[in-house]
């Protein structure tokens, strides 16, 4: 599980992209990003993750959002996002067995 900390913008967008990328290339199937500790993602957060999860699926798994900030869910609702990521409001829903 990753806990990016403070805004994911340009700024910071690119370490995230590095670790999602890190942890599957490390055979993490399914990877959840807990941004329990996040206000603010822009355009390049949400392109950071697009590629995470493009990377993901090559690898036959998941990339799991757990978004419990009204700041950060309203991103994924507005962009239409909610309808590409696994988007959930919590650690117990997002890791629950399918």
């Amino acid at each position: 599980m990753l806990f990016p900390i403070g805004d994911v913008d340009v700024y910071t967008s690119e370490i995230l992209k590095d670790s999602i990328l890190s942890h599957l290339n490390e055979g993490c199937d399914d990877l959840v990003v807990n941004f329990e500790h996040t206000g603010y993602i822009d355009s390049s957060g949400l392109a950071a993750l697009i590629r995470g999860l493009k990377h993901s699926r090559d690898k036959e798994g998941r990339l799991i959002i757990v978004a419990q900030r009204k700041e950060i869910s309203r991103v994924f609702d507005i962009t239409g996002l909610n309808r590409v990521f696994s988007v959930f409001r919590s650690v117990d829903q997002a890791t629950m067995p399918s």
